[in-house]
């Protein structure tokens, strides 16, 4: 299981390096301590409700990518 565990974060490491540049970095500074939501959206003009539903959009784009990965190299996602 850790190395399944292992895998799946090589291959998100590789996921969020196939996405552009200012997604990857949103979705970074979403996961940075003492980041909130609420300045994120303020900050990028953008409402609360809009900005979460970018960053689950993104995050569902990361898990197929990973779990598309891990099938293809035969791994249990």
């Amino acid at each position: 299981e850790c190395e399944v565990h292992g895998r799946r974060l090589t291959l998100l490491e590789r996921c969020l390096e196939k996405l552009p540049q200012a997604r990857r970095d949103l979705l970074l500074e979403a996961y940075t301590p003492g980041c909130t939501t609420r300045a994120m959206a303020q900050r990028l003009g953008k409402s609360e409700d809009g900005l979460y539903q970018l960053l689950r959009r993104l995050r569902v784009e990361l898990k197929l990518c990973v779990e598309l990965s891990m099938a293809k190299e035969g791994g249990a996602a």
